[in-house]
């Protein structure tokens, strides 16, 4: 996907915008973000913001996908145009933490409209380990 520079600038305000105008197509994943750690906990949570400009309304889904691996949590949400930023928790269990293995997870957004004027919005608030 290119971006301009005003996208851009939206882009590293709102975590990932996803443009129908700029080649996104509906119903297919794209990498928004991706975070790493080590395996110290039992559960991951990453709170997620959802909104969407142009259309009227999409099923907006986020997953949390495993660096060369599957998807292990994912949330599909109706999301309505102009209406504030909604706001998730995508939860996972990782097992006994061994506090030494790398973990690494793509968190990947799509949208079931994609129209020249769509605008899917991702806002990845916070990632944390926990039990």
């Amino acid at each position: 996907m290119q971006l301009n520079y005003q996208t851009l600038r939206k882009e590293l305000i709102l975590g990932m915008v996803l443009f129908g105008s700029d080649g996104a197509s509906a119903n297919t994943s794209y990498s928004a973000e991706r975070f790493y750690t080590t395996h110290k906990a039992k559960f991951i949570t990453v709170g997620i913001g959802l909104a969407l400009e142009g259309s009227g309304s999409s099923y907006v889904t986020v997953e949390i996908q495993e660096i060369g691996g599957s998807v292990v949590a994912s949330t599909t949400r109706f999301v309505q145009r102009d209406n504030p930023v909604q706001w998730y928790d995508l939860t996972f269990e990782l097992g006994v933490p061994d506090y030494s293995k790398k973990i690494a997870y793509y968190i990947n957004i799509k949208s079931s409209v994609m129209a020249t004027s769509t605008r899917a919005l991702l806002t990845v608030n916070r990632v944390w380990m926990w039990g």
